[in-house]
């Protein structure tokens, strides 16, 4: 509501500046001053929507009788003044337009993307990304139909799951369900994202860019390039399979940072914790228990989920 508020202040006073040069325009061309208001009100939506509030868009937006008024009052050079000014925006529309084709087509060879998903990737950019939008896995995420975002994660990121040690005896299903929970992220250059000593809060899998993890012991340091393909924060999935409290999160011992721009996913710690608790049976079933104080990790969620299944009994009863 504020931020709305702001947004209509600072229009009132570009309207009130420009004014003057608006009552200066009516009485150059003979304009009648009880069509001030129409006029003042277009001016009022072009700045409302960001748009050139310029004679061009004016005259559209006039009846017949006064755009036929004006036009006689304007001088053959101001008539290709303005006919110049329009070709140069058109040109300048077509340029950021072939921009952003190019952008996205660099984007798709970069992450080698399937003949099925580029029509659809195309056209989406072409209808929903913004001119000044950077094109990365973030922005692209954000303008996709869900069941193509699925097909998108799938393909940058399942051969990167299946190198995760701590699912390596799961199937499909249980990475499908990682999978889905995914978050696209960008860092730009130089960012630290995660600290030495700070809470392990995320897992992330790279798709673009380089990212370096460092750490020092004295008067050594010792450091290791990630790229893409690569993931960082095993130890939180190992952590979220052991069902402990957020008091016991893992602590980094390194620094991650990131050598150029990155595009990634995330998972959470919490996201990490409640997909194994929502779907524990999923994995005590693919997990090779082989001992029995491995097969006690599971017993509270079995336990909860035995209560549940009574609860949602005795409710049903009781409606009935």
């Amino acid at each position: 509501m504020q931020l709305a508020t702001t947004r209509w202040v600072e229009i009132r006073q570009k309207l009130k500046m420009k004014e003057p040069e608006i009552d200066l325009w009516i009485s150059n061309n003979r304009f009648p001053k009880t069509k001030r208001t129409a006029v003042m009100q277009h001016i009022l939506y072009s700045l409302e929507h960001d748009k050139d509030a310029d004679v061009e868009n004016l005259l559209n937006s006039l009846s017949s009788t006064d755009k036929e008024r004006i036009e006689s009052n304007l001088t053959l050079g101001e008539h290709q003044s303005y006919a110049k000014l329009a070709a140069t925006r058109s040109m300048e529309k077509r340029y950021h337009k072939k921009l952003k084709e190019r952008s996205v087509e660099l984007w798709m060879l970069g992450n080698g993307i399937p003949n099925d998903l580029k029509p659809i990737i195309k056209r989406c950019t072409g209808d929903r990304l913004q001119d000044d939008q950077e094109v990365d896995v973030a922005s692209l995420m954000s303008i996709l139909p869900r069941e193509h975002k699925s097909a998108l994660k799938r393909h940058l990121c399942l051969a990167t799951f299946k190198k995760i040690q701590a699912l390596r005896n799961m199937d499909d299903r249980v990475i499908e369900i990682f999978m889905n929970h995914l978050k696209p992220v960008v860092y730009t250059e130089n960012t630290y994202i995660i600290r030495n000593g700070e809470p392990l809060d995320l897992m992330f899998f790279i798709t673009q860019g380089v990212v370096w993890t460092f750490k020092s012991t004295g008067s050594k340091t010792t450091d290791n390039c990630l790229e893409k393909g690569d993931f960082y924060g095993e130890e939180l999935l190992n952590w979220a399979m052991e069902f402990p409290t957020f008091a016991q999160v893992p602590i980094s011992t390194t620094n991650v940072k990131c050598h150029t721009k990155v595009e990634a996913f995330y998972l959470t710690a919490l996201n990490s914790k409640n997909l194994i608790r929502n779907y524990w049976w999923l994995f005590r079933q693919q997990l090779q228990l082989s001992t029995q104080c491995e097969t006690k990790r599971f017993e509270p969620l079995a336990l909860l989920a035995v209560k549940q299944t009574l609860l949602r009994g005795k409710r049903r009863a009781f409606k009935k």
